[in-house]
């Protein structure tokens, strides 16, 4: 049985990106340390971590989610 998960999110702005999933959608985070934020979802997580390129069929910009969401 799967009782969570952590999902990671891949970004070519990740600091913007956990500012409004933190500030816009306002899910609570913890620092882990040097503004890398981990998001609950309990009982899930949610990271955003650093891309060179994102395929577009791979991710959404935030601002799709933005758009849509909130």
């Amino acid at each position: 049985m799967i009782n969570g998960a952590h999902f990671l999110l891949y970004s070519s702005d990740p600091d913007t990106d956990r500012a409004f999933i933190r500030d816009a959608l306002g899910f609570p985070s913890v620092d882990a340390g040097r503004d890398w934020l981990i998001f609950a979802l309990s009982p899930a997580g949610l990271a955003v971590h650093p891309s060179e390129t994102i395929h577009p069929r791979q991710s959404r910009p935030m601002e799709w989610w933005a758009r849509h969401f909130t």
